[in-house]
């Protein structure tokens, strides 16, 4: 049987505003949507892989990503699982390599860069290479971490969140509601710097004004557009 689905495995990182957690499932989601820099995807010993597709997400027993479809740099392509852990030595402690339901594995993604000279074994004890996925997200877990508490709250507690607002004086209501637009736009602006920092301002434009152009359902496919097609693809020509 392969490690439960709902086993709550979490990490907790420091964020702009002090600790957070950051779960497993939440990087399968960003795994899933594909909220990353595909363009950029490489292994710990740094062989680029292009994921052609990223698999059928498997919520039961097993491989977290079924059938997905790989292509490695020297023209070779592989059909099999995915297996994703928010620390690559997660793959030991979850027994994974005496279990015979991880055998068709062919890429194990990880959230943090693993420890130096740590290698993932399959049960034949074959070295599975290795994806990092931290230095390849669009944003940082801080933000990755509140979108998802705001889809939550969007979807799933509209109604106690009105009750508790109401519940409230009317100036009571408007000093919290400055507090977290305020909180909301300090971590906007933060989250600006750090791309800007990471990419350039020119390229940290080109990626943003794509972003937006995508509204909220389709801003992932626009950045994966801003990354696959640079700036300087779109600049005219006269």
């Amino acid at each position: 049987m392969g490690w439960a689905k709902t086993t709550p495995m979490v990490a907790e990182v420091q964020g702009l505003y002090g600790p957070l957690t950051f779960s497993e499932l939440l990087l399968q989601r960003i795994w899933a949507r594909g909220d990353f820099d595909q363009t950029r995807l490489q292994t710990v010993d740094g062989r680029r892989v292009t994921v052609e597709h990223r698999g059928r997400w498997n919520t039961l027993g097993g491989p977290d990503f079924r059938q997905a479809r790989v292509r490695w740099d020297d023209g070779r392509t592989a059909t099999g699982d995915v297996e994703l852990h928010l620390r690559a030595e997660d793959w030991d402690a979850h027994g994974h390599a005496a279990d015979r339901a991880y055998d068709n594995v062919v890429l194990h993604v990880v959230l943090f860069l693993p420890r130096v000279n740590h290698v993932t074994r399959g049960g034949s004890g074959q070295p599975l290479p290795v994806v990092p996925m931290l230095p390849l997200l669009w944003h940082d877990l801080e933000e990755y971490a509140a979108e998802e508490a705001v889809e939550h709250l969007a979807d799933h507690r509209t109604g106690r969140l009105r009750e508790a607002l109401l519940a409230l004086a009317p100036k009571a209501v408007t000093a919290r509601l400055q507090r977290g637009a305020t909180k909301r736009w300090q971590q906007k602006v933060h989250y600006a710097e750090r791309r800007v920092q990471r990419l350039g301002f020119a390229a940290a434009c080109h990626c943003t004004a794509l972003e937006i152009l995508g509204f909220r359902f389709n801003r992932v496919p626009m950045l994966n557009v801003a990354a696959r097609h640079p700036l300087a693809e779109w600049a005219c020509v006269t």
